[in-house]
């Protein structure tokens, strides 16, 4: 396996499939959906499993998701999902999510020997942001919220002098907030966990 899964919560992904009385392929569909994920989608199409017809048709019939298209077809890209099961499974605003870190991050930080470096200097912003939502937190809510705690930790060990600050790219790109959680439980901070 290239990389480790960390963000997904086995227990609160049950609690979600019994909530909305869908199955992991519908899961799966609905992520793609509101994604809009196409190479995750082929990848999983050529490599995992396929998308079973009487999946769409439930989601549609439920008024999960809604078909854009004039007519009935299946194909994911005239989808959306319902406002009401998007809010409770997705961040709806991906943008603001991604946005709302950014604002959290300082714009530089102090070292314990007082030299000032730059945590916001980045090659491209918008990319970055888009990489936070997509690979960071998978359009989470939930992970963002965690996403947020963390970092406002974080930021409080660098302040503390427990860790030294990091630019906010290699922090998203790494997905520091998991060996912030990890440094942090071993130095007694409370993580919220």
């Amino acid at each position: 396996m290239d990389n480790k899964i960390t963000s997904i919560h086995i227990p609160d992904f049950i609690r979600l499939l019994s909530k909305y009385q869908i199955n992991e392929h519908q899961f799966i569909i609905c992520w793609i959906i509101h994604t809009k994920d196409t190479a995750t989608m082929y990848k999983y199409l050529n490599e995992v499993s396929h998308i079973r017809q009487d999946d769409i048709e439930d989601l549609l019939d439920r008024g999960i998701v809604l078909n854009t298209a004039r007519t009935r077809t299946y194909e994911l890209d005239c989808m959306t999902l319902n406002g009401e099961f998007a809010d409770g499974l997705f961040l709806f605003d991906a943008k603001e999510a991604g946005e709302e870190l950014w604002r959290m991050f300082p714009v530089r930080f102090y070292t314990r020997t007082g030299d000032i470096f730059p945590a916001k200097t980045v090659r491209n912003r918008t990319k970055l942001l888009e990489s936070y939502v997509r690979n960071g937190i998978g359009y989470n809510a939930n992970e963002h919220d965690r996403v947020l705690k963390l970092t406002t930790l974080y930021l409080q060990m660098v302040h503390d002098g427990e860790l030294l600050g990091m630019g906010i790219e290699k922090y998203i790109e790494s997905k520091y907030w998991e060996q912030v959680e990890e440094v942090a439980k071993e130095l007694g901070y409370d993580t919220g966990n």
